[in-house]
């Protein structure tokens, strides 16, 4: 048997025939490009997806842990396990590796990236590192410490994954989700994507200079359109492109953000089903935030309960839902195991997400420059690209993980032609004479290189239209014009549209009508004490809450309600007295407060202590 204990050791010694003393039977000859590794109990219900891929080009292999122990050496089961691949890598081309079950089915290597114990983690990429040390150098038992790692460590050779369930009935139901998935037509699903989560909010002049097409905007979704405009659009277009934030949504009716961010909205948008599913939210090991209040948070339960009849692939910015080690069931666990909907697999996180966002976004560049890669290379793709900038703290290069097989290849891009206006959506209220984005996705093989298309207001919901200046014929997948100054006078009743200039009936415009008007800017503070949080809400503008100071852009004319709590502190109270204005008179004395806002204007809540 072969003990390669210091791998880098045996890229240069010759390569010893292992083939006779394994209990079962390989000719030296025959490759192993995907390598799935699980144990006795469930190795009949993973021959079938071994058996498929080398049906689709990629030669299988499949290894129960029982026969690796007994054939590889290792100081403990997991060296045992990457011996085997390593082995694997070296003799027989692997390429892709799949873990077929949880720690319990195939164990983990857990590493302490803070060697200090405060936080242990499993770290599968141990298995993909084909090159490096054996991770723990000074035998102190304590692996992938600070120091100990390196950019060789840290980066990936193999494509690895782990379907983490344990059972042989959720993984026979695995297996014909992969077959739902790869059979699917890729048309109106493919190129599919929804946007989700909750988090504080960005208001006024904190906004970015391409988000003040509404106020205020989440923490959600200030990071996640910037990923999918810096990272997603400029190389693949979704389509339909939804989003679901606590500020905004694709469904609103009259205001941004009226259609609430609940859990059953949520539950109803992810069972329509989409290709992918984005969260960028706060989490747990088995759930996602969805409201303020706890017990309406997205759970493992709502995630196995999903009925979408195409499974898709799922993405997450949150802390630890790939907790797949804890002893309840986690949320990517939940999502793979569901044998009826789900995922088919999950990008996230197995510990708090931290600076995680940087997974993020070298996950989607990993993926859309070229979408005829698999799950496998994804992952790969993202831990190389971070390898070098994680040296000194491996703890988020540990962190990443992906569940599910690694040899899903993504469905091919849609056919046709399809055009989606999605900025204006309809609902926004947009300032008079500033620059404003219109923004829009192209999708479909049918396009041509110099395909053209161009853009038209409305002023009266879609009933007569008119050219935007300068953007009579722009690339079909250009994604966005900037109409500086916009000269439009104020009306409740615009629309923009996007229309084929080869082929008219190619097109697509705002769902709903949207605002241009005249703005002034709400500062609200208080004092002596900062940090208070005060509701408000208007004709224009949907109910949220934010801690002083912040300031709003409200269409002028709006009625607007403030309501700032009577009491606040613990031990030392603080009580209300007054609202007052920036010169200091008095301008209401009750905690809820209703105006016209008709000009810029500062108001403070003020309290006095005990």
């Amino acid at each position: 048997m072969l003990d390669v204990r210091k791998s880098r050791v045996l890229m240069i010694i010759p390569l010893i025939l292992i083939i006779a003393v394994w209990p079962f039977a390989i000719a030296d000859a025959e490759s192993a490009v995907y390598l799935l590794i699980t144990n006795e109990q469930l190795a009949p219900a993973f021959q079938d997806l071994v058996d498929r891929r080398t049906a689709q080009g990629f030669p299988g292999r499949l290894l129960t842990i029982e026969n690796i122990y007994a054939t590889y050496t290792g100081i403990d089961e997991p060296e045992k396990i990457r011996n085997c691949i390593i082995d694997h890598f070296v003799h027989f081309e692997t390429e892709y590796v799949t873990l077929g079950g949880d720690q319990k089915i195939v164990p983990v290597r857990y590493c302490d990236p803070y060697s200090g114990g405060s936080v242990i983690m499993p770290v599968d990429l141990y298995y993909a590192d084909m090159d490096g040390s054996d991770w723990d150098l000074n035998r102190n038992g304590i692996y992938g410490e600070v120091g100990e790692v390196n950019e060789i460590e840290l980066t990936p050779e193999v494509h690895l994954g782990r379907i983490p369930l344990r059972t042989y009935q959720d993984a026979a139901a695995y297996i014909k989700k992969i077959v739902t998935y790869e059979t699917a037509s890729p048309d109106g699903f493919a190129n599919s994507m929804i946007f989700f989560g909750n988090g504080r909010t960005y208001t006024g002049d904190s906004r970015r200079r391409y988000q003040k097409h509404h106020d205020p905007v989440s923490h959600s979704e200030f990071f996640q359109m910037e990923i999918y405009y810096n990272f997603i659009q400029p190389n693949w277009q979704a389509l339909p492109l939804h989003f679901l934030w606590d500020t905004y949504s694709s469904w609103d009716t009259e205001i941004c953000g009226d259609y609430d961010l609940t859990l059953d909205h949520l539950i109803d948008r992810l069972n329509e089903g989409y290709h992918f599913a984005f969260n960028w939210s706060h989490g747990g090991p088995t759930e996602w935030k969805v409201t303020q209040s706890r017990s309406t948070w997205f759970k493992s339960k709502n995630a196995l309960a999903l009925t979408n009849s195409i499974p898709g692939i799922v993405f997450s910015y949150a802390c630890s839902p790939a907790h797949f080690d804890d002893k309840s069931i986690c949320l990517s666990e939940a999502f793979i195991q569901n044998p009826h909907g789900g995922a088919i697999a999950y990008f996230g996180h197995t510990r708090p997400a931290l600076l995680g966002f940087q997974d993020c976004e070298q996950l989607f560049p990993a993926m859309v420059l070229s979408m005829d890669k698999t799950t496998g290379e994804i992952v790969t793709g993202v831990l190389t690209s971070l390898a070098v900038k994680r040296v000194s703290n491996p703890f988020h290069q540990f962190n990443f993980t992906l569940h599910g097989d690694s040899c899903i290849q993504l469905l091919a891009e849609e056919s046709g032609r399809n055009l989606q206006l999605f900025l204006p959506k309809g609902c926004e209220v947009i300032e008079s004479g500033k620059n404003f984005y219109i923004r829009w996705n192209a999708v479909g093989t049918g396009f041509s290189s110099d395909e053209k298309v161009k853009l038209e207001y409305s002023a009266d919901s879609s009933n007569t239209w008119h050219p935007i200046p300068g953007a009579n014929s722009l690339r079909y997948n250009g994604r966005y014009f900037q109409w500086r100054n916009c000269p439009l006078p104020a009306g409740s009743h615009y629309r923009i549209r996007v229309v084929s200039l080869s082929d008219p009936s190619i097109s697509d415009m705002s769902g709903r009508d949207f605002t241009i008007g005249d703005l002034a800017l709400l500062t609200v503070q208080s004092s002596p004490i900062k940090n208070i949080a005060i509701s408000i809400s208007g004709s224009k503008t949907d109910y949220f809450s934010e801690p002083t100071d912040f300031n709003i852009k409200i269409l002028k004319g709006t009625s607007v309600n403030v309501s700032t709590p009577e009491i606040v502190g613990d031990s030392s109270e603080f009580v209300f007295v007054r609202w007052m204005d920036e010169n200091g008179n008095t301008i209401a004395t009750t905690p809820d407060y209703t105006f016209i806002i008709a000009q810029d204007m500062t108001i403070m809540a003020e309290y006095t202590g005990p």
